[in-house]
C-alpha cells in the first residue's frame, strides 16, 4: 500500500514538474524576442534606357614633321594654349633620356612648390590634411580597380603634396626652398647638355591634348550633325578606321561642346522630348553621369527608328572618350523607401511591415511603387502628403470629399525605420527585450 502511494506521489510529482517546465518554456518562448531587422533606406530608382552611344567631337590630329624618337611635353588630357609645346622628336634616345629627366625634375619642383603652407596653418589642421591623404589613397586604389592606370600618377601627386604639407605642419621645417633650388640647378645643367631636337610639335589650336588616336577623328565630327539622317548615321557608324601614319603623335580636342548619338525605336523615341536635359552614364567611365540636352530627334519616313542627338557642354575629368560605348539614358527617377521583400506583412487587410519603435513592435503601412527580386520600394511619407494635398485641392474645386481625406502620411514607412525581417509571433504592441 505504501509502495502504491509512493509510486502515485512520484507520478504526480513528475507530471507536475513536466507541466511546470512546459509552462516555463512557453513563457520563455513568448518572451523571446529573437528578431532580425534592417533600416529602411531612401532610394532613388532610375528608369533608364541602355543603348550604344557614339561620341562626336571637334578633334585635330597632330603630326611631327619627321620621324624619330618622340618625347611628350604635354600630359594626357592637359589643357593647352595655342602654340604651346606638345612634343619633341629627337634623332636618338640620348635626347629623349635627358628630356625625360628634365620632366621628372619639373614634376618634383611642381610638387614641392604646391606643398608650401602659410603660417596660419596650425597643428589642428593635420586632421584636414589627413582627410585629403585618405581621399588621395582611395582615389588611387579605385583608379587601379577600374583599370584607369593612366590616372594613378595624378592621384599619386596629390598624395605626395598633402604628405609634404603634413610634414611642414608637424615638424620644424618651414619650407622646401633649398630642395627646389637644388632641383632647378640640376635642371639647368641638363638643359645645357640637351641638343636641338629634329622637330618640335606645337598646339595649332587651344584645347585638350590626348595621345589616344582611334582613327575616327576626321569622320566623327560635329559637321555631320547639321545634315544628319538615319541613313547617314548608319553610314557613319559603318566607316572604317583611318590610318594616320607613323608621324601622327596625338590630337587636340578643340571644343567644350561634344555630342553623343544613339539609335532608338519608334516607341522609345516617343519618350524623349527635344530640349529636355537628360542624365547619361557611360560604361567605360565607371557609370559617370553627365548632363546632356537632347538637341534633336532625327527620323525619316522609310524607317521606324530615330537617331537621338545629345549635346554635352562640359569636359568631365577622368573621363573615357572611347568612341563607341554602352550608355544609359535616365528617362525619369522615382524616390522611395526601400525594404526587404521578406518584411512584407498583411495586417487586417492592410499591406505593411512591422517595425521596432523603442522596445515595442508597431506597424507601418506601405504603398508599393516598384519591386525587385529582393526589395520593395514604397512611396515616401512626403510624396503621400503631397498627393493628399493635391487631392484635397481638387476635391474642393469639384465640391466633393477627397478620397485621401482619411490617409495619414505619418502612418507610412519612413527612412531609418527599423524594419523587422524575421521574427515569431509578431503583433502590434509586443514588447522586445
Amino acid at each position: 500500500m505504501k509502495a502504491k502511494r509512493l509510486l502515485f506521489g512520484l507520478t504526480v510529482f513528475l507530471l507536475s514538474a513536466f507541466i511546470i517546465a512546459y509552462i516555463v518554456i512557453q513563457l520563455i518562448s513568448g518572451l523571446t524576442t529573437d528578431v532580425q531587422y534592417q533600416y529602411a533606406s531612401s532610394v532613388v530608382s532610375d528608369h533608364a534606357l541602355e543603348k550604344t552611344g557614339y561620341l562626336v567631337r571637334n578633334e585635330t590630329v597632330l603630326y611631327a614633321d619627321q620621324e624619330g624618337v618622340l618625347t611628350y611635353s604635354a600630359k594626357e588630357s592637359q589643357k593647352m594654349g595655342i602654340n604651346q609645346l606638345v612634343a619633341r622628336v629627337f634623332d636618338n634616345t640620348q635626347g629623349v633620356t635627358i628630356q625625360n629627366q628634365i620632366r621628372k625634375i619639373e614634376e618634383k619642383i611642381s610638387i614641392l612648390e604646391r606643398s608650401s603652407v602659410d603660417t596660419s596653418y596650425l597643428t589642428s589642421d593635420v586632421s584636414k590634411i589627413d582627410a585629403k591623404l585618405y581621399d588621395s589613397i582611395l582615389k588611387t586604389k579605385l583608379s587601379v580597380l577600374d583599370g584607369k592606370i593612366n590616372l594613378t600618377p595624378v592621384y599619386k601627386k596629390d598624395l605626395m603634396i598633402n604628405f609634404n604639407k603634413r610634414q611642414l605642419i608637424t615638424t620644424s621645417a618651414l619650407n622646401f626652398d633649398e630642395q627646389i633650388q637644388a632641383l632647378k640647378d640640376e635642371k639647368n645643367k641638363l638643359t645645357a647638355s640637351l641638343h636641338d631636337p629634329l622637330n618640335s610639335v606645337y598646339a595649332p589650336v587651344a584645347g585638350y591634348f590626348s595621345t589616344l588616336l582611334d582613327g575616327y577623328e576626321t569622320s566623327y565630327t560635329p559637321s555631320v550633325i547639321n545634315d544628319l539622317t538615319v541613313d547617314s548615321f548608319h553610314q557613319l557608324i559603318e566607316r572604317t578606321q583611318q590610318d594616320y601614319g607613323p608621324r601622327a603623335i596625338g590630337k587636340m580636342i578643340t571644343d567644350f561642346h561634344w555630342y553623343t548619338l544613339c539609335e532608338v525605336n519608334a516607341s522609345e523615341a516617343e519618350r524623349f522630348i527635344e530640349g529636355r536635359t537628360y542624365r547619361i552614364s557611360y560604361l567605360f567611365s565607371a557609370g559617370q553621369q553627365i548632363q546632356a540636352v537632347l538637341q534633336k530627334k532625327v527620323s525619316q519616313t522609310d524607317t521606324e527608328n530615330t537617331v537621338l542627338v545629345f549635346l554635352i557642354e562640359e569636359i568631365p575629368s577622368d573621363f573615357d572618350y572611347t568612341r563607341m560605348q554602352t550608355i544609359r539614358i535616365v528617362l525619369d527617377s522615382t524616390e522611395g523607401i526601400s525594404f526587404p521583400r521578406s518584411a512584407m506583412r498583411m495586417v487586417d487587410g492592410v499591406q505593411g511591415v512591422y517595425v521596432i519603435s523603442g522596445n515595442a513592435v508597431s506597424f507601418k503601412k506601405v504603398d508599393i511603387i516598384h519591386s525587385t527580386d529582393s526589395h520593395y520600394l514604397s512611396k515616401t511619407p512626403e510624396s503621400i502628403d503631397k498627393e493628399k494635398q493635391a487631392a484635397a485641392q481638387k476635391a474642393q474645386e469639384d465640391g466633393v470629399t477627397s478620397p485621401m481625406e482619411n490617409i495619414n502620411p505619418k502612418e507610412y514607412l519612413s527612412q531609418f525605420d527599423r524594419v523587422i525581417t524575421e521574427g515569431k509571433d509578431l503583433y502590434v504592441g509586443k514588447i522586445l527585450d
